[in-house]
């Protein structure tokens, strides 16, 4: 995995974008992924789970690089939300640790 770009969100999360196809082709595009570290709003069960209070990663993975880019953008300059792009989770659980309400 080689990181492509980093940046803030307005709140000060950590975001960045991640190319995974280097090493699983088969499985993802080139620079398509979207790794976010926000603060949980729900604690889900689970030793290892994300808990409500605290940073966990939370990744996005899209269909292409511009797709990603875009959402990238659009995340770091405020104009969408991380839970507006929920759709793209790689675990759909997390949902509920970006909106603080059980999927």
């Amino acid at each position: 995995m080689k990181v492509i770009e980093t940046n803030k969100l307005p709140d000060g999360t950590a975001i960045q974008i991640e190319n995974w196809n280097e090493d699983y082709p088969s499985v993802f595009s080139a620079n398509s992924t979207i790794a976010a570290y926000p603060i949980s709003k729900y604690t889900l069960p689970g030793a290892f789970a994300p808990k409500a209070g605290e940073r966990f990663r939370a990744q996005f993975d899209f269909d292409s690089e511009e797709q990603t880019r875009e959402a990238f953008r659009s995340l770091v300059n405020g104009e969408k939300q991380l839970s507006d792009y929920a759709d793209f989770l790689y675990y759909r659980k997390d949902i509920a640790c970006l909106t603080g309400k059980k999927a």
